[in-house]
């Protein structure tokens, strides 16, 4: 999982390499006025979380820092997701147990496993880059968008059966 979660972040890194500052800033009439920019600090918070935690057993996602910065910095971002890939590289705690909570919704903790939370960083992160592919596309910038860029692997894996099938 961990090896999936530094490819998936190495795709954003390349995709923002290509990005200005202002094309990573421009808020999306098609997203509720987000940018690249706020899309990316989220995924990289929810990496944090679990990454970063000080205990390393317990993490509550919707106390996460929103680090402003990220948003408007392209620069910061690009090294920021370097980091999180190198932090990645380094654990290896995929069935370390976790305690999980989200006090935004309710008081109850979750036990999960370090490799859960990865894939739920993981699948969090593509989901994040399908919209993220919707201000591209509305910026003209198709071009630079990788083909899989935004979608899940089951779903390449499907559209890759069907279409050798044919």
């Amino acid at each position: 999982m961990i090896n999936q979660c530094i490819l998936n972040l190495k795709d954003l890194k390349l995709l923002l390499e290509q990005l200005s500052e202002e094309q990573y800033r421009y808020q999306s009439k098609y997203l509720l006025g987000s940018s690249i920019g706020e899309h990316v600090r989220h995924i990289l918070e929810f990496y944090e979380g679990i990454l970063t935690n000080k205990s390393f057993v317990f993490v509550d996602y919707s106390k996460r820092e929103r680090n402003k910065n990220i948003e408007i910095n392209l620069e910061l971002a690009n090294d920021f997701i370097g980091y999180t890939m190198l932090s990645l590289a380094s654990k290896n705690f995929e069935n370390t147990l976790l305690q999980i909570q989200d006090t935004s919704i309710s008081d109850q903790v979750f036990t999960s496993s370090f490799g859960r939370e990865l894939y739920y960083c993981l699948e969090h992160s593509i989901h994040h880059q399908a919209l993220i592919r919707v201000s591209l596309i509305e910026q003209n910038l198709s071009e630079i968008i990788k083909p899989t860029f935004g979608y899940a692997n089951s779903t390449i894996q499907y559209q890759e059966r069907t279409s050798c099938a044919q």
